[in-house]
Protein backbone atom coordinates (compact mmCIF):
# COMPACT_ATOMS: atom_id res chain seq x y z
CA UNK A 1 0.00 0.00 0.00
CA UNK A 2 2.79 2.36 0.92
CA UNK A 3 4.74 1.77 -2.29
CA UNK A 4 1.65 1.80 -4.52
CA UNK A 5 0.31 4.90 -2.73
CA UNK A 6 -3.25 3.67 -2.92
CA UNK A 7 -5.80 1.50 -1.15
CA UNK A 8 -5.61 -2.20 -1.94
CA UNK A 9 -8.11 -4.98 -1.55
CA UNK A 10 -7.18 -8.11 0.38
CA UNK A 11 -6.90 -10.15 -2.82
CA UNK A 12 -4.30 -7.73 -4.25
CA UNK A 13 -2.30 -7.83 -1.03
CA UNK A 14 -2.57 -11.62 -0.89
CA UNK A 15 -1.33 -11.98 -4.46
CA UNK A 16 1.48 -9.45 -3.97
CA UNK A 17 2.78 -11.17 -0.86
CA UNK A 18 1.99 -14.69 -2.07
CA UNK A 19 0.08 -15.38 1.16
CA UNK A 20 -3.29 -17.11 1.41
CA UNK A 21 -6.15 -14.68 2.04
CA UNK A 22 -7.14 -16.62 5.15
CA UNK A 23 -3.69 -16.10 6.71
CA UNK A 24 -3.58 -12.47 5.66
CA UNK A 25 -6.94 -11.67 7.23
CA UNK A 26 -5.57 -12.35 10.73
CA UNK A 27 -2.48 -10.21 10.12
CA UNK A 28 -4.56 -7.35 8.73
CA UNK A 29 -6.95 -7.50 11.70
CA UNK A 30 -4.03 -7.36 14.12
CA UNK A 31 -2.49 -4.39 12.29
CA UNK A 32 -5.88 -2.70 12.29
CA UNK A 33 -6.22 -3.26 16.05
CA UNK A 34 -2.80 -1.66 16.55
CA UNK A 35 -3.84 1.38 14.51
CA UNK A 36 -1.68 0.85 11.42
CA UNK A 37 -4.46 -0.01 8.95
CA UNK A 38 -8.09 0.77 8.24
CA UNK A 39 -10.46 -1.71 6.59
CA UNK A 40 -13.51 -0.55 4.64
CA UNK A 41 -15.98 -2.12 2.22
CA UNK A 42 -15.15 -1.77 -1.47
CA UNK A 43 -17.93 0.36 -3.03
CA UNK A 44 -17.40 -1.41 -6.38
CA UNK A 45 -17.55 -4.95 -4.98
CA UNK A 46 -19.56 -5.46 -1.80
CA UNK A 47 -17.79 -8.79 -1.14
CA UNK A 48 -14.33 -7.19 -1.13
CA UNK A 49 -12.60 -5.25 1.63
CA UNK A 50 -10.24 -2.35 0.97
CA UNK A 51 -7.26 -1.76 3.23
CA UNK A 52 -5.39 1.51 3.67
CA UNK A 53 -2.62 2.80 5.91
CA UNK A 54 -3.44 5.15 8.76
CA UNK A 55 -1.15 8.10 9.47
CA UNK A 56 0.51 5.87 12.10
CA UNK A 57 1.03 3.18 9.44
CA UNK A 58 2.47 5.68 6.95
CA UNK A 59 4.75 7.11 9.62
CA UNK A 60 6.20 3.71 10.52
CA UNK A 61 6.81 2.95 6.83
CA UNK A 62 8.55 6.29 6.28
CA UNK A 63 10.75 5.62 9.30
CA UNK A 64 11.60 2.16 7.95
CA UNK A 65 12.56 3.52 4.52
CA UNK A 66 14.66 6.31 6.07
CA UNK A 67 16.57 3.63 7.99
CA UNK A 68 17.07 1.54 4.85
CA UNK A 69 18.32 4.59 2.92
CA UNK A 70 20.65 5.58 5.75
CA UNK A 71 22.12 2.06 5.99
CA UNK A 72 22.55 1.86 2.22
CA UNK A 73 24.22 5.28 2.12
CA UNK A 74 26.57 4.32 4.96
CA UNK A 75 27.51 1.02 3.29
CA UNK A 76 27.89 2.63 -0.13
CA UNK A 77 30.45 5.02 1.36
CA UNK A 78 32.60 1.98 2.26
CA UNK A 79 33.16 1.25 -1.44
CA UNK A 80 35.92 2.95 -3.37
CA UNK A 81 35.17 4.77 -6.62
CA UNK A 82 35.87 1.72 -8.84
CA UNK A 83 33.66 -0.50 -6.69
CA UNK A 84 30.87 2.09 -6.84
CA UNK A 85 31.14 2.11 -10.65
CA UNK A 86 31.01 -1.70 -10.67
CA UNK A 87 27.88 -1.60 -8.50
CA UNK A 88 26.30 1.02 -10.75
CA UNK A 89 26.94 -1.13 -13.82
CA UNK A 90 25.66 -4.28 -12.10
CA UNK A 91 22.44 -2.55 -11.04
CA UNK A 92 21.98 -1.15 -14.53
CA UNK A 93 22.48 -4.61 -16.04
CA UNK A 94 20.05 -6.13 -13.52
CA UNK A 95 17.39 -3.56 -14.46
CA UNK A 96 17.87 -4.32 -18.17
CA UNK A 97 17.50 -8.05 -17.56
CA UNK A 98 14.45 -7.62 -15.34
CA UNK A 99 12.75 -5.48 -18.00
CA UNK A 100 13.48 -8.19 -20.56
CA UNK A 101 11.90 -10.79 -18.30
CA UNK A 102 8.72 -8.67 -17.92
CA UNK A 103 7.96 -8.50 -21.62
Amino acid sequence: MYMKKRVLNIKEISNGLNIAKQQLTNVISELENEGYLIKMPDPRDKRAVLVSLTSKGKSIQEEKWRGIYSNFHTNLAKLNEEEQLDLHFALHKLNVLLKKMEG
